[in-house]
C-alpha cells in the first residue's frame, strides 16, 4: 500500500512506487548580507584556499550566487579539492560547473571526517562555508588536528510562521530532514502527533527527533490524552508546556 508522506524539507522528492508526498516545508532559508565583512573577505581571498567543503545544495546554491555578486567563476575552483557530503551536494556542484573530487557517502560530518582521513592535509587551508546551524563536529576536529581551516557563516534556517495544518486523514507519515525541521514543528504546533510515524533523514535528525519527541511527551503528558483523539491538528490550539 503506497504511504503518503508530509515532506518537512526544502526540497520535496517525488513521487515513487510505494510512497506520495505532500511538501509542507517548516522552514525558510535566509542568506546572509553578501556584502558583510565576513563574506566578502571569504570571497576576496578564494585563491588563499586548497580545499572546499560543501555540506548542503543550499550551501552550494548560495555561495555560488556570491561568486557571481563579486564577479569570480567557478573556473577559478579548478585547481581546489571540493569535498561533498553524499549524491545530493555533488549533483548540486555538478549542475554549477564543478565536480567534487571527494563524496563523504555517509552524509553526515562524521562521513566528511572518515574521508579527511584519507587524505595529505599538511599543507592545506580548507574553507568551508556553512549554515549558522551546523554541527561544531567539523570545526572541532579540524582543531584537534591542528589543520587549517576557515569557516564562513552564508545563510541562517529559520522557522516558519505556519496557519493551520493539513487534515490528518491524508497523510501517514511525517518526514523531518534535519533538526531545524524538528525545531521549527515543535515552535508552530507545541507537540508531536502521536497516532502518525515520525521519522528523520539520517542518523543525526532521527537521534535528535526521538530526543525531542521524548522530552515534549514527557513535559506535556497531561496533554497527550487530549491530542491524540483529535482528528485533524488545524482544528485544535497549539497547546503550550
Amino acid at each position: 500500500m503506497k504511504k503518503t508522506v508530509l515532506y518537512l524539507g526544502l526540497d520535496c522528492p517525488k513521487d515513487t512506487e510505494h510512497h506520495a508526498y505532500i511538501h509542507f516545508p517548516v522552514i525558510d532559508i535566509v542568506p546572509r548580507n553578501p556584502h558583510s565583512p565576513e563574506i566578502r573577505n571569504t570571497i576576496q581571498t578564494l585563491d588563499l584556499f586548497t580545499h572546499l567543503i560543501f555540506t548542503s545544495k543550499t550551501t552550494v546554491n548560495i555561495f555560488f550566487d556570491y561568486l557571481q555578486i563579486y564577479g569570480r567563476t567557478q573556473v577559478e575552483l579548478a585547481a581546489k579539492t571540493i569535498i561533498c557530503v553524499g549524491q545530493g551536494t555533488a549533483k548540486q556542484l555538478h549542475q554549477k560547473g564543478r565536480t567534487a573530487q571527494i563524496i563523504a557517502h555517509e552524509e553526515t560530518a562524521e562521513g566528511i571526517i572518515k574521508e579527511l582521513h584519507r587524505l595529505p592535509l599538511a599543507n592545506a587551508l580548507f574553507l568551508w562555508p556553512h549554515s549558522a546551524l551546523s554541527r561544531n563536529l567539523l570545526s572541532d576536529y579540524f582543531s584537534e588536528k591542528q589543520i587549517q581551516l576557515h569557516e564562513c557563516i552564508i545563510y541562517d534556517t529559520v522557522p516558519k510562521k505556519i496557519h493551520g495544518f493539513p487534515p490528518k486523514q491524508y497523510f501517514d507519515e511525517i518526514l523531518f530532514t534535519s533538526p531545524s525541521t524538528v525545531d521549527a514543528f515543535l515552535k508552530n504546533f507545541g507537540y508531536f502527533p502521536l497516532d502518525k510515524i515520525l521519522k528523520g533523514i539520517g542518523p543525526i535528525t532521527n537521534a535528535y527527533l526521538q530526543r525531542i519527541r521524548l522530552a515534549t511527551l514527557i513535559e506535556n503528558q497531561a496533554l497527550y490524552p487530549t491530542i491524540a483523539k483529535n482528528a485533524d491538528l488545524g482544528t485544535q490550539e497549539n497547546p503550550s508546556p
